[in-house]
């Protein structure tokens, strides 16, 4: 038996060697089709540790979303998904993340499961303290950033270099001296 062509969501069926007796009753033989199964991670760029919290959607060729979740510490997975070329797109970063670019992903008529992984960088913000006239970067003053609710987030005392923050949340906030 030989399948020239699977049911959409589904791989094809390996080729079957059956063998015809010589016989009055009927004789049966069943070929089973694997589900196309894909497996989605979200990531941190620079750590590679899996990332909870994101909104990502895939979309197919039609601009149709075919699934939308919420990120947790295991992989999504998705069965049945027609072969074909799809955008992973991510919706709402977790916080301290900045959106991943779009992903374009290709499923492709497989019994094996297809992975893929979307990384998110982490927001960097990178603050100096400048003499005003001579733009040098000034140490000894302390700074903090202060959250829309009043919360200090970050203190520090500057140096002659930038003071850097990562994972820092999408937001407004104050900077205080």
């Amino acid at each position: 038996l030989h399948e020239k062509e699977a049911p959409k969501g589904y791989a094809l069926a390996e080729d079957k060697e059956i063998e015809i007796t010589q016989t009055d009753e009927i004789q049966y033989f069943t070929m089973g089709d694997p589900e196309i199964h894909a497996s989605i991670k979200k990531t941190d760029a620079e750590t590679g540790k899996t990332l909870e919290g994101a909104t990502l959607q895939l979309i197919n060729e039609d601009e149709e979303i075919v699934d939308e979740w919420v990120t947790e510490e295991k992989a999504h997975d998705i069965y049945k998904l027609p072969v074909g070329t799809y955008t992973l797109h991510e919706e709402k970063a977790p916080d301290g993340y900045a959106l991943a670019e779009d992903m374009e992903i290709e499923i492709e008529q497989t019994d094996e499961v297809q992975s893929f992984t979307m990384e998110d960088p982490q927001i960097h913000v990178a603050i100096e303290k400048l003499n005003h006239d001579t733009k040098k970067q000034l140490a000894g003053a302390t700074l903090q950033i202060i959250d829309k609710d009043g919360n200090v987030v970050d203190e520090w005392v500057t140096e002659e270099k930038a003071h850097e923050i990562y994972k820092l949340p999408v937001g407004t906030y104050t900077l205080h001296e």
